[in-house]
């Protein structure tokens, strides 16, 4: 690969990246080639720790200004941040109560309109977002086999990684998806973890990112700071490993993050834990600091080897008690000439703000969660006035014992009742009114709009005799702002999980196998070349199951009438309706790509039998032709009996002329015009009746049947126009007179 010349001109001096220890290697993936891996391992220097290149003084400055920065950065959010901290009076976790008792013992209860809303958002983003197998790879450009089977073994791997070989990557998720509603805006941090030599995915808490004020991406940001915590043994590791530069580490590595960190201490009250000082439990806080740096000895220079003055992206990891730098790695890509930094986070919102920051349910029905809370609490504590009745008594009042009563018990009392009466005085408490009643669910109705929490999508229709169509513009109306919703953690979770493709690019190794059960896959590093798209299996457009539903009963239905216009039969169409249905061990009771591609061959080499349906079109087709056979041949045999019946009508009218001239005894010239003359009448008889039969019935009648008799013969002079007969029919006719007169 081509070097720049920044790179070229470290080349020399950079010192090279020692090769891992065998114990380092991968724990799940297995190497097919380690020559490949090794030289992979053994490329250039580019993420060598630049820190072990620097001196310590200048190390120092360079976190001390880091460290301003990120103080800067915190204070600038001061007022965002204590907002985000009264969560815990807003939820009812924590040991203070932001409301001000009129009484001890006075009612504490929340109403739980965000805890609603925040619980319902977590059960419907989790399964849509992140199902089973949350990742497949679509080519980029156009499709060719070879592109599909690389964005196959793509998918496969992103879903080994995710869901078998980083265990804690869903609750994590869930996790986040817990939080979101709350904070309004939540991290996810990928990062390839050196002690397991794996690409992992964790989630990280507002609080625990830190951006420049006006800050609106995190691309065009100067500088930004990651605050994580890690045990010190682990930090031990990595330095020996030389992943991080020596430095010594104290016992108590963090600040006081109780006073700086005011979301921390509500998840601590929210947990029900507290901060230890032992040494091997406490946490060690540390820095990520994103950043343009123009770093010393590693200048960008111009084509003439000239220092340019323009900052780098570098990553900048920094031990926060202590101020040290860890380490200082570069923060793009190898072969990007134009040297713009990585992003590693994907940042995740549950309605986008006015800032960089997005906008959770506190600040969204915040005022309807504290007026609902304070007249539910009212209520409470006039229904306990009313029921345990309270009031004076004088001072010098005696009693036997205590004052306070219990059911089904009488107290013993040193004085007559008109005593008791004037020592005692009950205060007169009315009962709560209706009316706070109805205002507090004026409230919980207005929040449950606002954010799409209302009873028909959460199974409590108030109304059963609702019209359905109003039912269903609900549920429409409601799934619209859930869409949108999800639409928006759709685009994060896309963000993600191209970042994880890119490390895998960088990590992965050349060739190599993953086994899950049933099947083991193959790993390519040069698959997350680029040449494929990364997206998650979700539809945000989806927003329920049952819409789901609906869609693949009517992708079914189409399929059924059309199936020339699916692909593979209608295999992966049936695979993703069982996967949507939630049907367990999907692989178990359906055939995979493979079987399938075999019995698709099986097929084109043994056609299978027809279906019912197309025997059946076959039979009525044979049975069409069969009876069009049968008629052309009784047409036949018909035309060629009329044709019998015709020639013998003229035989038998010969005869008769023959019998008439034996009775008459005509000379031979009144025979000849005797017969020219009936031959005449009689072709024109027939002549007449074949056009009379073919207007009423196309069938052919005798010329003359045989019991009708001639008529008398009378010579009639020849008329100049005869009517014209068929001359075959007429020359027939004479022949045969001809030859009864010769004999």
């Amino acid at each position: 690969m081509k070097q720049s010349g920044l790179q070229e001109m470290l080349a020399g001096i950079m010192p090279q990246e020692e090769e891992q220890p065998e114990e380092m290697m991968d724990e799940f993936f297995e190497v097919n080639d380690e020559e490949d891996f090794d030289e992979q391992t053994e490329e250039p220097d580019f993420q060598a720790n630049l820190a072990e290149d620097l001196g310590d003084s200048y190390l120092d400055e360079i976190a001390s200004e880091l460290l301003d920065l990120k103080d800067e950065d915190e204070d600038s959010r001061q007022k965002w941040m204590e907002s985000i901290s009264n969560l815990k009076d807003a939820i009812g976790i924590g040991d203070e109560d932001i409301y001000e008792q009129p009484f001890p013992g006075s009612s504490t209860v929340v109403y739980p309109i965000i805890t609603t809303a925040q619980i319902q958002f977590q059960a419907r983003a989790l399964p849509e977002i992140f199902p089973d197998n949350p990742a497949k790879a679509v080519v980029v450009g156009e499709s060719t086999p070879e592109g599909e089977a690389q964005a196959k073994r793509v998918s496969d791997v992103l879903n080994y990684q995710i869901t078998y070989q980083d265990k804690g990557n869903k609750k994590d998720f869930r996790k986040m998806l817990w939080w979101l509603p709350l904070t309004g805006s939540t991290f996810r941090y990928v990062y390839h973890n050196p002690l397991r030599n794996i690409n992992m995915v964790r989630f990280v808490p507002v609080e625990d990112f830190i951006v420049p004020y006006a800050t609106t991406s995190l691309m065009d940001a100067s500088h930004f700071s990651y605050r994580f915590f890690d045990k010190k043994n682990d930090l031990l590791k990595l330095i020996n490993m030389g992943f991080y530069r020596s430095i010594d580490i104290p016992d108590d590595g963090t600040d006081d993050t109780e006073a700086s960190n005011p979301v921390q201490k509500l998840r601590d009250e929210g947990d029900g834990q507290t901060r230890t000082t032992n040494s091997t439990t406490t946490l060690q806080e540390c820095y990520n600091i994103y950043a343009d740096y123009d770093l010393t000895g590693f200048e960008d220079v111009d084509e003439d080897g000239v220092p340019t003055g323009i900052g780098l992206p570098y990553v900048f990891t920094i031990h926060a008690s202590t101020r040290k730098v860890l380490a200082i790695r570069r923060n793009w890509k190898q072969d990007d000439e134009y040297k713009l930094k990585r992003i590693y986070f994907a940042h995740y919102q549950y309605q986008e703000g006015p800032g960089f920051y997005g906008s959770g349910l506190p600040h969204l029905i915040g005022s309807l969660q504290t007026a609902s809370t304070g007249a539910l609490r009212a209520f409470g504590d006039a229904m306990a006035f009313a029921m345990l009745q309270a009031g004076w008594k004088l001072k010098d009042a005696k009693f036997a014992g205590s004052e306070v009563f219990a059911p089904g018990k009488f107290q013993d009392v040193d004085m007559d009742i008109e005593d008791i009466n004037k020592a005692i005085k009950i205060a007169n408490f009315a009962p709560p009114p209706q009316q706070v009643l109805t205002y507090i669910e004026m409230l919980d109705n207005k929040a449950q709009a606002l954010v799409s929490t209302v009873d028909v999508l959460t199974g409590d229709q108030s109304s059963q005799n609702a019209p359905v169509g109003s039912t269903l513009a609900l549920i429409e109306q409601a799934q619209k702002v859930i869409s949108a919703q999800h639409k928006g953690l759709f685009e994060s979770f896309s963000e993600e999980l191209q970042i994880l493709a890119d490390l895998n690019y960088d990590f992965l190794p050349d060739h190599g196998e993953f086994k899950v059960p049933g099947k083991v896959g193959i790993i390519m590093r040069e698959d997350f070349d680029g040449r494929v798209d990364v997206l998650p299996t979700a539809d945000p457009s989806v927003a329920s199951f049952q819409q789901r539903q609906a869609i693949d009963q009517a992708s079914m239905q189409m399929f059924q009438q059309f199936p020339q216009f699916f692909k593979d039969g209608g295999f992966e169409l049936s695979r993703r309706i069982m996967g949507n249905l939630g049907v367990p061990s999907l692989d178990e009771i359906m055939i995979n790509e493979e079987e399938f591609a075999q019995q698709q061959a099986q097929a084109a080499q043994n056609p299978p039998p027809p279906s019912p349906d197309e025997v059946k079109v076959q039979v009525m087709q044979q049975d069409a032709a069969t009876k069009a056979e049968t008629a052309k041949s009784n047409a036949t045999i018909e035309q060629q009996r009329l044709e019998l019946e015709e020639d013998k009508m003229l035989l038998d009218a010969a005869i008769k002329i023959e019998d008439i001239e034996m009775k008459a005894g005509m000379s031979s010239q009144q025979l000849a015009q005797t017969s020219d003359q009936f031959a005449i009448q009689q072709l024109m008889q027939h002549s007449q009746n074949q056009m009379q039969n073919s207007i009423a019935k196309p069938t052919a009648k005798p010329l003359l049947s045989q019991e009708q008799e001639p008529q008398p013969v009378t010579e009639q002079p020849i008329q100049e126009e005869a009517p014209q007969a068929d001359p075959e029919k007429r020359n027939l006719l004479l022949r045969m007179i001809d030859k009864i007169r010769g004999r």
